[in-house]
C-alpha cells in the first residue's frame, strides 16, 4: 500500500460530532480491500482513502488511530469498521 497522505488538520479543521461502529466484515471497502472488523479502519465522507485520523472518546478520553478505507455514513464523522 501506498504511503497515507499527509493531512494535518489544526483545531479549527477538526471535526468533532458522532462516531459509529459496526462489525462490517466479508465483504469490500469501497477502496477495494476485504474489511477487516479488527483492521483499525473507518469511514469518511470526503477524506482520501490512506489518511490516518485519531479519533478521542470525549468522556473517557481514551484515542485510536485509525486508517480511513471506505465511505460514508451520512449521520456520523466516521464509522469505525
Amino acid at each position: 500500500m501506498a504511503d497515507s497522505p499527509k493531512v494535518r488538520l489544526n483545531r479549527a479543521e477538526a471535526e468533532s460530532g458522532l462516531a459509529s461502529v459496526y462489525g462490517y466484515s466479508g465483504g469490500n471497502t469501497a477502496n477495494g480491500e476485504r474489511a477487516n472488523p479488527n483492521g483499525m479502519t473507518a469511514t469518511h465522507r470526503t477524506l482520501p482513502f490512506g489518511t490516518r485520523v485519531s479519533v478521542k472518546h470525549k468522556h473517557n478520553g481514551r484515542t485510536v488511530s485509525v486508517r480511513i478505507n471506505d465511505r460514508g455514513p451520512s449521520y456520523a464523522v466516521v464509522s469505525l469498521i
